[in-house]
């Protein structure tokens, strides 16, 4: 029963990459964020703009835009790319000296370029939602272009400082970051393409977990604050 329905999830996922990748994405970002504020931080109650938040950013960034250029652009730019993922043993990749490259190619461009634009667009999309939820706490009417203008007003009011919060943390994000994503991506870009995406999230959910729990809080300085502490308590001792 088990392989049957192994089957029917890989003959979906071939059959409708694109819906599959954003629907994964989305339940997937949203999931990990719950999962943070109940089962690691134990929340009294769940800090509604930062799910919405992390949700929305599995639908837009990881769904929409990272579907696309992972498996879309990519593509094209490392013409390898798509023969290297199918080939079928492992001992054939390794042979494939231009399928190396371009594997090597898609992790460097990931982590070292896509990777920092996407820490940007993080910190700038809390300042969204924090100015939509605003909206949702003073009325009680569904008004979905209210929510969208004072996100779209707490953004560009708030740009500059989003910019210096994450500028100021970019360097312990990336290293957290770096330390799932270069082994997670020579792993996930050397699959197949239709499995690049379900792969990819799946390792994404412990990725924003530690994301959520690091940087889910709107101000962005929890991770620094916890590390000042322990080198204070290192001192001490």
């Amino acid at each position: 029963m088990l392989f049957g329905v192994g089957r029917l999830v890989c003959s979906i996922g071939k059959r409708y990459p694109f819906p599959v990748g954003v629907s994964l994405a989305t339940l997937k970002t949203g999931g990990s964020d719950l999962s943070t504020q109940l089962l690691i931080e134990r929340k009294d109650a769940v800090d509604r703009p930062r799910l919405v938040c992390f949700t929305l950013l599995g639908f837009l960034w990881n769904g929409m835009l990272q579907q696309h250029v992972y498996v879309n652009v990519f593509a094209r730019c490392f013409p390898h790319a798509a023969r290297f993922s199918a080939l079928p043993t492992v001992a054939a990749r390794l042979r494939d000296g231009p399928g190396l490259r371009s594997l090597m190619m898609q992790v460097s461009f990931v982590n070292f370029i896509w990777n920092p634009i996407f820490y940007y667009f993080f910190y700038l999309f809390q300042e969204f939602v924090q100015g939509a939820s605003s909206v949702s706490e003073q009325s009680t009417s569904l008004n979905v272009l209210s929510y969208v203008s004072s996100g779209l007003t707490r953004c560009r009011e708030q740009f500059w400082v989003a910019v210096d919060r994450c500028s100021n943390n970019l360097w312990d994000d990336l290293r957290l970051c770096w330390a799932i994503w270069i082994p997670g991506h020579l792993f996930t870009f050397a699959t197949p393409m239709w499995l690049r995406m379900p792969l990819t999230h799946s390792l994404s959910f412990f990725f924003y977990c530690a994301l959520s729990f690091t940087r889910g809080d709107h101000d962005g300085t929890k991770l620094r604050v916890d590390v000042e502490y322990l080198e204070r308590l290192g001192h001490v001792s």
